[in-house]
């Protein structure tokens, strides 16, 4: 179980607030702006984002090239996945109700870290655990989906 304090809650609030914004007003958005080109606009930030953190010192370069070729593998890759998930995510939104679609992503991608946790970090997987995965796909087929 999670122990979070006060300011820790509070950053979580803030955290599922601006995403849950930012999700509608994305579907709303991309009724207008083909994906390629919102992409691309939301790249640009994060390049413009990266600029000043280089400027600012805050990239430590030498951690990186501390890595091993199959973290520096991991570290080309993931980039690639996660730009072909935000396609899929994108055309998913053109096709779907937001409101049946997201509860669907996130009920998967729980069970999805359960999972993962297990196989790759060998974390346990308890009865509780399991009741929650049981409620999840209860949760999504009350859904309708």
């Amino acid at each position: 179980m999670i122990n979070l304090d006060f300011f820790s809650f509070i950053l979580l609030s803030i955290t599922l607030f601006i995403g849950t914004f930012t999700r509608f007003s994305l579907k709303h958005i991309l009724k207008k702006v083909d994906s390629p080109t919102y992409f691309s606009i939301t790249q640009l930030w994060f390049l413009l984002v990266t600029i000043v953190l280089i400027s600012l010192g805050k990239v430590n370069w030498k951690s990186v090239s501390k890595l091993n070729n199959r973290d520096k593998g991991l570290l080309a890759i993931i980039p690639i996945l996660v730009t072909i998930s935000i396609f899929i995510y994108y055309y998913l939104l053109n096709r779907f109700e937001i409101s049946r679609i997201l509860p669907l992503i996130s009920a998967l991608r729980n069970i999805l870290f359960l999972i993962f946790g297990a196989l790759i970090f060998g974390e346990k997987i308890t009865q509780l655990k399991m009741m929650g995965v049981f409620f999840i796909t209860i949760g999504v087929i009350a859904l309708g989906l």
